[in-house]
């Protein structure tokens, strides 16, 4: 967390999207990870402006959004996984 500046929330969802690709979703996030709405929600802003997650509207559902990890995000995936 420390060498990469990133907070407890900001790992936990890089962690649940490698681990849980077709769950993709900040709703999925705080449902399995049990991690606030709103801790979540500014995980997901800072990853975004970060270029490590990109968002993606679900076609049938304009209010569902799928998140993305980038492949600048691999480095920090590859710790993830050491750890």
């Amino acid at each position: 967390m420390e060498q990469h500046e990133m907070t407890r929330a900001e790992i936990d969802v890089i962690a649940f999207l490698t681990a849980n690709p077709e769950m993709n979703t900040a709703h999925k996030i705080v449902e399995y990870r049990m991690i606030a709405k709103s801790h979540v929600s500014k995980a997901v802003e800072s990853l975004l402006l970060r270029g490590l997650l990109t968002r993606e509207k679900e076609p049938n559902d304009r209010r569902c959004m799928h998140l993305i990890l980038t492949e600048s995000c691999t480095g920090i995936v590859r710790e993830i996984e050491a750890k």
